[in-house]
C-alpha cells in the first residue's frame, strides 16, 4: 500500500510549446493558451485572477515514472473568496482540452490572496499547458487564465522566457507494457474520476465520518424524508455502494478500453438481500483473488491507501455479508 497518496488529474496533458509563467500586466503576457477559449465565461461578481507565476515540476509516487506534478501560484481579488484550503480545492478548477471541468490534483491553503493549483502531467520532459479558474463562495466563476511551463525547468532573464522546443507527443493510445505502471495509471484515473463524482455529490455525514454504513444511514433519511436539496446534497443514495461502484467503474472505463491493458475490472458483489458492491481489478486471465478490489465507499473516499485493497483485506471487511453469500461478478 502506498504510504502517502494524493488525488490526480490525468486528462491534463498538453504538448504546445510552454512559457515559464505568466505576469499580471497583460503586454507582458502570452498569447492565452487554447484552453481559455473553451473555459466558462466569468460571471459577474466572480473573482478576478492575476500575477500566474510557474513554480516547478517533479516526481511524485502516484503520478508515476512516466509523469510529473506541475504547480503554479496565482493572485485572486473580488468578494467572498475561498479561504481554506478544503474550500479552494472545492473551488478551484482545471480545463482540459475539450473545455470540461476538472478539480485539481492538489491545493495549499490560500495565503494572503494567493492560491495554488497542481496538475499531474503524464509526460516527463517538455512544454505543459493548462488554464485555471476559480470561483468564489457564491459560486461566481472568475474568467480563465493560462497556465504553462516547462518540465525542464525554463528559466527566465531580463523580462524574456526561454521556450523549450515542443516534444514529441506521444502515441495517444499507447499503455506500457507493465503491469504495475498500468495499475497505477488505472488508480489515477480513479482517483481523478471518484474525486469529481464526489465534489458532484456532497454528503456532510460520509465526508465527517468517512464511514460507509453511517452514509448508507444517512443516504436513507434523505431518499425518505427528502431533505437532501436543503442540505445542498443529492436524493438518491448517490453515496452508497452500487453509485459508487458505478462512479469508479465510469472514471476507469476509457483506460479499460485502452489497447495492450493487462488488466480487467469488473462489478462485485457480496451477500444476499443484504449486498455489497464494489469492483474487482485483477491480472485478465488471473482469478479476482489473486487481484485488488477499489471499493470507495468504505471510507467515502478517493484516497487510494483508503479505497483499494488486496482481496484477503477487503474480504476481511465483508466478512458478515460473506456468510449470506460470499463474492461473485455481477458482469
Amino acid at each position: 500500500m502506498v504510504a502517502k497518496i494524493l488525488s490526480l488529474v490525468t486528462a491534463v496533458v498538453v504538448a504546445f510549446g510552454g512559457l515559464l509563467g505568466l505576469r499580471g500586466d497583460a503586454a507582458a503576457a502570452p498569447p492565452e493558451c487554447e484552453r481559455v477559449k473553451v473555459a466558462p465565461a466569468k460571471q459577474t461578481g466572480g473573482p478576478t485572477l492575476k500575477n500566474v507565476a510557474f513554480g516547478s515540476c517533479v516526481a511524485e509516487t502516484l503520478c508515476g515514472d512516466a509523469g510529473r506534478v506541475c504547480t503554479w501560484t496565482f493572485g485572486a481579488t473580488g468578494k467572498k473568496l475561498p479561504s481554506t484550503k478544503h474550500d479552494a480545492y472545492k473551488r478551484t478548477f482545471l480545463v482540459l482540452a475539450g473545455g470540461t471541468s476538472v478539480a485539481p490534483y492538489d491545493n495549499a491553503a490560500p495565503n494572503k490572496g494567493t492560491y495554488t493549483v497542481k496538475g499531474c502531467f503524464m509526460q516527463t520532459s517538455g512544454a505543459v499547458e493548462s488554464a485555471v479558474y476559480l470561483k468564489n463562495t457564491d459560486g461566481k466563476r472568475s474568467a480563465a487564465v493560462c497556465l504553462k511551463g516547462s518540465i525542464e525547468g525554463a528559466t527566465q532573464s531580463g523580462g524574456a522566457t526561454t521556450t523549450p522546443p515542443p516534444p514529441v507527443p506521444p502515441a495517444p493510445e499507447a499503455l506500457p507494457n507493465d503491469a504495475d505502471r498500468q495499475k497505477w495509471i488505472i488508480l489515477n484515473a480513479f482517483t481523478n474520476g471518484v474525486k469529481n463524482y464526489i465534489i458532484k455529490y456532497p454528503s456532510a455525514v460520509a465526508d465527517y465520518y468517512s464511514n460507509g454504513s453511517l452514509s448508507n444511514l444517512n443516504e436513507s433519511f434523505k431518499a425518505l424524508f427528502q431533505y437532501g436539496k436543503a442540505l445542498g446534497e443529492g436524493e438518491n443514495y448517490e453515496r452508497g455502494c452500487v453509485a459508487m461502484q458505478g462512479a469508479t467503474m465510469s472514471a476507469i472505463n476509457d483506460t479499460m478500453k485502452r489497447p495492450g491493458i493487462l488488466w480487467t475490472a469488473k462489478r462485485l458483489v457480496v451477500g444476499n438481500v443484504f449486498e455489497h458492491h464494489a469492483v474487482a481489478l485483477f491480472l485478465t486471465g488471473k482469478t479476482k483473488e489473486s487481484g485488488f478490489v477499489i471499493d470507495p465507499w468504505v471510507a467515502q473516499t478517493h484516497e487510494i491507501t483508503k479505497a483499494f485493497f488486496t482481496w484477503d483485506e477487503w474480504l476481511s471487511k465483508m466478512w458478515k455479508l460473506k456468510v449470506l453469500k460470499g463474492p461473485r461478478f455481477e458482469d
